[in-house]
Protein backbone atom coordinates (compact mmCIF):
# COMPACT_ATOMS: atom_id res chain seq x y z
CA UNK A 1 0.00 0.00 0.00
CA UNK A 2 1.51 3.57 -1.06
CA UNK A 3 1.57 5.66 1.76
CA UNK A 4 1.69 9.52 1.88
CA UNK A 5 5.56 9.45 3.32
CA UNK A 6 5.96 6.86 0.61
CA UNK A 7 5.08 9.17 -2.69
CA UNK A 8 6.90 11.53 -4.53
CA UNK A 9 6.37 15.48 -3.30
CA UNK A 10 6.44 16.09 -7.10
CA UNK A 11 3.53 17.14 -9.60
CA UNK A 12 4.48 15.94 -13.26
CA UNK A 13 2.96 18.48 -15.84
CA UNK A 14 1.98 16.22 -18.10
CA UNK A 15 -0.38 13.57 -15.45
CA UNK A 16 -3.61 13.28 -14.16
CA UNK A 17 -3.41 13.01 -10.56
CA UNK A 18 -6.47 11.89 -7.93
CA UNK A 19 -7.43 15.11 -5.41
CA UNK A 20 -6.31 13.51 -2.64
CA UNK A 21 -2.73 12.54 -4.99
CA UNK A 22 -2.29 16.08 -5.60
CA UNK A 23 -2.81 16.94 -2.01
CA UNK A 24 -0.33 14.31 -1.12
CA UNK A 25 2.38 15.47 -3.43
CA UNK A 26 1.76 19.25 -2.92
CA UNK A 27 1.75 18.67 0.92
CA UNK A 28 -1.51 21.35 0.91
CA UNK A 29 -4.57 20.25 2.97
CA UNK A 30 -7.91 19.54 1.91
CA UNK A 31 -9.37 22.98 2.96
CA UNK A 32 -6.65 24.69 0.96
CA UNK A 33 -7.36 22.69 -2.23
CA UNK A 34 -11.10 23.55 -1.43
CA UNK A 35 -9.94 27.30 -1.81
CA UNK A 36 -7.96 26.79 -4.62
CA UNK A 37 -10.88 24.78 -6.18
CA UNK A 38 -13.26 28.13 -5.32
CA UNK A 39 -10.84 30.57 -6.58
CA UNK A 40 -10.48 28.47 -10.29
CA UNK A 41 -8.37 25.88 -10.22
CA UNK A 42 -9.65 23.41 -12.61
CA UNK A 43 -11.22 20.18 -11.54
CA UNK A 44 -12.50 17.23 -13.71
CA UNK A 45 -14.86 14.64 -12.48
CA UNK A 46 -15.44 11.17 -13.33
CA UNK A 47 -18.21 9.61 -11.62
CA UNK A 48 -17.41 10.56 -7.92
CA UNK A 49 -13.98 11.03 -8.58
CA UNK A 50 -12.59 14.48 -8.97
CA UNK A 51 -9.06 15.05 -10.85
CA UNK A 52 -6.13 17.91 -11.51
CA UNK A 53 -3.90 17.82 -13.96
CA UNK A 54 -0.74 18.35 -13.18
CA UNK A 55 0.32 21.55 -15.54
CA UNK A 56 -2.99 23.52 -14.21
CA UNK A 57 -2.48 22.68 -11.12
CA UNK A 58 1.17 23.88 -10.97
CA UNK A 59 0.23 26.98 -12.99
CA UNK A 60 -2.69 27.87 -10.08
CA UNK A 61 -0.22 27.49 -7.48
CA UNK A 62 2.25 29.89 -9.22
CA UNK A 63 -0.13 32.47 -10.23
CA UNK A 64 -1.40 32.31 -6.54
CA UNK A 65 2.05 32.91 -5.27
CA UNK A 66 2.73 35.48 -8.04
CA UNK A 67 -0.30 37.22 -6.64
CA UNK A 68 0.33 37.32 -2.93
CA UNK A 69 3.88 38.31 -3.76
CA UNK A 70 3.02 41.31 -5.50
CA UNK A 71 5.88 40.76 -8.58
CA UNK A 72 7.15 38.76 -11.05
CA UNK A 73 8.27 35.13 -10.11
CA UNK A 74 12.38 34.94 -9.59
CA UNK A 75 13.88 31.79 -10.21
CA UNK A 76 17.28 30.33 -8.74
CA UNK A 77 18.95 31.63 -12.22
CA UNK A 78 17.22 34.85 -11.95
CA UNK A 79 14.93 34.00 -14.69
CA UNK A 80 11.41 35.21 -15.03
CA UNK A 81 10.60 31.96 -16.63
CA UNK A 82 7.12 30.09 -14.86
CA UNK A 83 8.61 26.73 -13.45
CA UNK A 84 6.30 25.02 -15.50
CA UNK A 85 7.61 26.48 -19.08
CA UNK A 86 5.26 29.16 -19.68
CA UNK A 87 7.07 32.33 -19.89
CA UNK A 88 4.60 35.88 -19.55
Amino acid sequence: MDTAESRQQVLEPSHLYSLPEAMARTGLSKSAFRQARRNGLPVLYFSTRAFVHGQRCLLFIYQTIVSHRGRRYIADNDSTESPVGDSR
